[in-house]
């Protein structure tokens, strides 16, 4: 069994999560693209493709994606995050899984009476 460090992976997966329900802007597009297209071993053309797809764009579209550096940095909407759950399971043999669900929250305009 491999012992993760959880408090590590958390803040970027849930970056991660969140930045996937998102589309880019198309901000510096061929540019962030091209380096992002570096890091993950993939065609910058699939990458751009990817970053401005509109089928999951359930949280907007934002300027997703910053050039930081050489490198990018990811811009998600985790401020309006309202919760998340996540559960680790290092009991899968030679892989991972990631499975969860969105939901909307919605504030409530009645006011909450005690009598």
């Amino acid at each position: 069994m491999i012992k993760i460090n959880q408090a590590l992976i958390v803040k970027p997966v849930l970056d991660g999560i969140i930045s996937s329900f998102h589309t880019h802007d198309g901000s510096d597009i061929t540019e962030l693209s091209g380096r992002l297209a570096k890091i993950v071993g993939e065609k910058e053309q699939t990458v751009q493709t990817m970053l401005i797809d509109s089928k999951m764009n359930i949280l907007g579209t934002r300027k997703l994606l910053h050039k930081f550096g050489q490198n990018i940095q990811w811009n998600p909407a985790d401020d309006t995050c309202v919760t998340a759950d996540i559960l680790f399971d290092n009991s899968i043999d030679g892989g991972w899984s990631l499975s969860g669900e969105l939901f909307q929250v919605e504030q409530s305009n009645k006011k909450n009476h005690v009598r």
